[in-house]
């Protein structure tokens, strides 16, 4: 028959059971398929279009009658299904070509046709495809035998069904095999129809099967049992499912470890932790070889019970037995036992299992060494950091710089450079901030010569800006005075010169050690009040209320004279400069409604931004334009005049208060206007800048998420993305390198960013760019064990099985070492294994950093020593009048140690009510979380204050003054956390509120709906959201590169 005649057959149906009749002609080819919708059916006429034309020329050029299955096979293969017009006609093709009489289908055509529908979800199509095959069995099967190749074309359509959820397809397809093959259907069958029903939530269906099963005298093997086992867990048949375990033994079907780790997780959610643990024993009996999961499920389920030291010792006997996995990462519990105080018996825990060849993780490390820190238990961390070093485990900086602080200030300089030269040579190359804390140390314990031999070193590697910064070091160390050495341990300052603990103490010796212990607080984010009543036999209170600052706060409540007195001479208005337009600076200007002060806004934007927003600016979600305000806008409102000045601050000078700004726009052709600000008051809000952490490449080839400007350019260089991918030019290889994705950061930005690409990827990228659908892959990289950390579990174990279920790939474990031009490297933290990953583009999100403002500031104030500016529980900068901080860039530093609220009857104190005391507090100390909620909190207090200046002065309302008289005029800035949430993509969010209440699905996405648009500042905003919210369920989000 030749090929004109045949194209101009006649038929109406793709496939019909025995010979299929020609195909008949319609006037049109249709047109590319769109995401899993099935394709339309092929007819070709003597009406040709140029369509038309160029497949009939194609055919003739490339399959040339007659042909065997192989030279189909081959064209199917290697031609049509990378041809840009017609690889959407692959089953037609096919279908024409079953109309041949010299042609028959063998299995190899079969197969390959129906794994590429089943993978391009056309579902339709494989259920005729299969139908066709049961009344045209395969040439091989001619005689007695059925096709071997047969099973393997079902199981693999029957997987696909299953897959997506058409059961029903499934069980036919099965149906039709049992009566095709010879024989029984093998185990893998049956196990991927129950693992069906099991997924969709069927178990009764997926126990008929098993029943089916039985009946057909086919033996269920380890992965059957395992299937049904975690059904009845999940719904909640707990007995049911051990009962099956026993039948599992009885039939002789041995155990693996993914049976022990589903009951003892089965045995921890029914709370029967002894029967759980019982069971991983057994394991050891039977020699189940032991998994990283089975020793999680244990020492986390342990852990959120409370049983942290039994953990302890279960982990310990797996190590002496031999059994503990090499590659198991115990942070967990190492994090569980520094939270409760216990570091101690976490360093017991770590030699132990590193003496049995446990080598513990990176982050188990530097979580440990924390801990210790904390404790002033700094041989124990100086040791341990000396043998991760020699062992090759390289800490962060971070971590580094806080021990190193920690031995200078305990006057062991000497022990913390011998230390950096270590680190040196294991490749921990020093930063600014390690050189800075090693002069300062030197300078306090005068040893000018070790000193000058570090800023030397400074000065060769680049971290001396000017030859003043450098004479200021040199001077410090030839003008360093003797300085009192910190203790290391507060209850040390309660002893007697001799050495000898002490009983009593008299008030006047108390209040000198409080304001010893003053100087060693940290940030905290609640605060203790210890009431001494001394009309009574030394008794004490302690009450604890969340607070932003102040670990205590003492002072006698004798009744002196206020603080404040009123302002005598002509009035004047105060000046207020605010620098930066963030949610700290934004909230104080719109809360701010006292008329009597001069203000004065400096930023490099003339905008606020809602930045819980960016991410769906990244995918076109919601537009730029509609998460900003103009901060003119906003002023404009207010009863006073506020003066907005478009500039960036790049100095700041508290001893003449003034500040240094350069105008972001060109005014003339020598550069761009700067100017001075004077003023009275300075609320710095400038945010932070993102956090590098000094990896390598991280600057000149990855996108930011802190910006508008940032979404912006991730958004084009998606869409830029697909159009080079699409390009004829581009290899494959090259197009998945391209349209790879890498997300570094497992935090709320870096999960919600995955969940918005993946979203914008396969509900409307795909739909354009289908040829591009294969290539695509999202890997979002954490260094810690789970993403969502700072979350419930729950939620951080839901948004990683959605994650595996979107496709979208979590690299957890893993560390980024360098970025270069096209590829990411990453090192395991269990192997110690560096692999290096192709990218298209990647989004850096792991944190804040400090600003170059911010950090020559610090200098100037003898803050050098710290990571953002400390201020006291008034957010007043320490060591500069009248100069307050918010956001990002400061942390609340306690300032007191006791609030007493009765009259001084100078009795003596016990001090072991004190040290009881102190470790109570001590356990409670940890900083404010960097978030927009932190910000807009505090800016409204400050705001707050400022309104109630005057009144204040006159009636103080704040706590007793330790060293003065009087009151404070405010009370403390409190923190009060609201809940937080997580978009996981795929209109389903979580959300968690303070305490153990954690809401995940489609309410919580719309609870985030209601909540960011009740949030924006603004009506104008909250409708242009909402709008392209709308916008986006009708239409679909934009791709244009704009």
């Amino acid at each position: 028959m030749g090929l004109k005649k045949l194209l101009n057959a006649n038929s109406k149906k793709a496939l019909q059971i025995s010979t299929p009749p020609p195909l008949s002609p319609i006037p049109q080819p249709p047109p590319p398929p769109t995401h899993l919708n099935p394709l339309p059916t092929l007819t070709l006429s003597d009406h040709h279009t140029h369509t038309h034309t160029h497949l009939l020329r194609y055919l003739t050029a490339h399959l040339a009658q007659p042909f065997t299955p192989t030279h189909l096979l081959h064209f199917l293969k290697s031609k049509l299904h990378h041809h840009p017009s017609f690889t959407h006609f692959d089953f037609h093709i096919f279908n024409w070509a079953s109309t041949i009489d010299s042609f028959r289908h063998d299995h190899s055509t079969f197969e390959w046709m129906a794994r590429t529908l089943a993978i391009s979800h056309r579902f339709a199509d494989l259920s005729s495809l299969l139908q066709f095959f049961a009344s045209n069995p395969c040439p091989c099967s001619d005689g007695i035998f059925s096709c071997p190749r047969t099973e393997p074309i079902f199981r693999f359509s029957i997987n696909a069904y299953c897959r997506v959820g058409k059961l029903d397809d499934a069980v036919v397809a099965f149906e039709s095999m049992k009566k095709l093959i010879d024989g029984r259907p093998s185990v893998a069958l049956y196990n991927i129809l129950i693992h069906g029903f099991v997924k969709c939530g069927k178990h009764d269906n997926a126990l008929k099967v098993f029943d089916t099963m039985t009946k057909d005298r086919v033996k269920p093997d380890v992965y059957t049992f395992n299937i049904l086992i975690s059904s009845y867990c999940r719904n909640s048949r707990f007995r049911l499912a051990l009962e099956l375990f026993k039948e599992m033994r009885e039939k002789g079907c041995s155990p693996n470890v993914v049976s022990f780790n589903t009951l003892i997780r089965g045995f921890f959610r029914e709370r029967k932790f002894d029967e759980g643990v019982s069971m991983a024993y057994e394991m050891i009996e039977l020699g189940c070889e032991f998994s990283s999961v089975t020793c999680e499920i244990l020492v986390d389920g342990l852990c959120r019970e409370g049983r942290v030291s039994e953990a302890c010792e279960i982990l310990i006997d797996f190590s002496r037995k031999g059994v503990l996995p090499n590659g198991y990462d115990y942070y967990g519990l190492m994090e569980a036992l520094c939270r409760k105080g216990n570091a101690g018996r976490a360093l017991e825990v770590v030699d132990e299992l590193w003496g049995k060849g446990n080598v513990p993780s990176l982050i188990a490390c530097t979580t440990l060494i924390e801990g210790l820190r904390r404790l002033g238990r700094i041989d124990e961390a100086f040791r341990l950091t000396e043998r991760m070093l020699n062992e090759s485990i390289i800490p962060d900086s971070v971590t580094f710089n806080c021990l190193l602080q920690s031995l200078c200030d305990v006057g062991r300089t000497v022990e913390a450079n011998r230390l950096r030269l270590l680190a040196s040579s294991k490749g921990l190359d020093s930063d600014g901030m390690t050189y800075s804390i090693l002069v300062s140390g030197y300078t306090r314990e005068r040893k000018q010569k070790e000193g000058e031999v570090v800023v030397d070193e400074m000065l060769d590697r680049g971290f001396i800006p000017d030859i003043a910064t450098y004479n200021r070091l040199m001077d410090g160390l030839a003008n360093a005075r003797s300085s009192v050495r910190r203790q290391a341990n507060v209850i040390d300052l309660l002893k007697e010169p001799q050495g000898n603990d002490q009983k009593e103490m008299d008030v006047e010796g108390f209040k000198l050690l409080l304001s010893h212990v003053d100087l060693h607080m940290k940030s905290v984010c609640c605060c203790t009040v210890i009431t001494c009543d001394w009309s009574l036999e030394n008794t004490y209170h302690l009450s604890s209320f969340p607070s932003g600052g102040g670990l205590m706060a003492f002072s006698d409540a004798r009744q002196k004279s206020m603080y404040a007195k009123s302002i005598q001479g002509e009035f004047k208005k105060k000046k207020v400069v605010v620098v930066g337009t963030g949610w700290a600076g934004t909230s104080f200007l719109k809360e701010l409604k006292n008329p009597s002060y001069d203000v004065h806004v400096v930023s490099p934007r003339n905008y606020f931004a809602f930045t819980p927003l960016l991410p769906s600016v990244t995918c076109g979600t919601v537009e730029a334009r509609s998460i900003v305000e103009p901060i003119r806008s906003i002023t404009k409102k207010k009863s006073y005049d506020v003066h907005f000045k478009e500039a960036k601050c790049y100095k700041i000078d508290a001893e003449n208060k003034k500040v240094y700004c350069q105008s972001s726009q060109d005014k003339n052709f020598d550069g761009k206007e700067e100017f001075a600000l004077d003023y009275d008051y300075l609320v710095i809000a400038m945010g932070a800048q993102s956090n590098t952490f000094n990896t390598p490449g991280v600057m000149e080839h990855a996108h930011f998420l802190k910006e508008v400007d940032d979404a912006l350019g991730i958004r084009k260089t998606v869409i830029d993305a697909f159009e080079r991918a699409s390009l004829p030019s581009i290899s494959e290889e090259e197009k998945k390198r391209i349209l790879h994705f890498v997300v570094v950061g497992g935090g709320p930005t870096g999960v919600e960013f995955a969940a918005e690409l993946h979203d914008y990827v396969y509900d409307d990228l795909v739909k354009l760019y289908p040829q591009s659908k294969d290539f695509v892959k999202i890997t979002l990289v954490e260094a810690g064990n789970h993403i969502l950390n700072m979350f419930d579990k729950r939620i951080s174990a839901f948004a990683e099985e959605k994650f595996q279920r979107d496709g979208i790939n979590v690299k957890t474990g893993s560390m980024v070492v360098k970025v270069s031009d096209k590829e990411i490297s990453t090192k395991v933290r269990a192997t110690g294994e560096v692999v290096n990953i192709p990218y298209g583009m990647v989004v850096w999100s792991t944190g804040i950093g400090t600003r170059p403002e911010i950090a020559d500031f610090m200098k100037q104030i003898g803050q050098t020593n710290r990571r953002v500016l400390a201020t006291d529980e008034w957010l007043r900068v320490e060591g500069c009048d009248n100069v307050y901080a918010l956001g990002d860039c400061a942390t609340v530093n306690q300032r007191r140690v006791m609030n007493t609220q009765e009259n001084d009857q100078n009795k003596p104190i016990k001090i072991d009510n004190i040290k009881t005391a102190l470790t109570e507090v001590d356990s409670q100390m940890k900083n404010l979380p960097p978030t927009a909620q932190v910000a807009y909190q505090q800016g409204q207090y400050l705001a707050d204050c400022f309104n109630r200046m005057e009144q204040c002065e006159k009636n103080p309302e704040g706590p007793l003054r330790f060293r003065e008289s009087g009151r404070h005029r405010f009370h403390p800035f409190r923190y009060r956390h609201l809940g937080q949430f997580a978009p996981l993509g795929g209109e389903q969010t979580a959300f968690q509120l303070p305490g153990d209440w954690v809401s995940i699905g489609h309410s919580s996405q719309w609870l985030w709906y209601s909540v960011y648009a009740s949030k924006l500042v603004s009506w104008r905003t909250r409708m242009l959201v909402i709008s392209d919210w709308g916008r986006r369920f009708i239409f679909g989000r934009d791709s244009s590169k704009i």
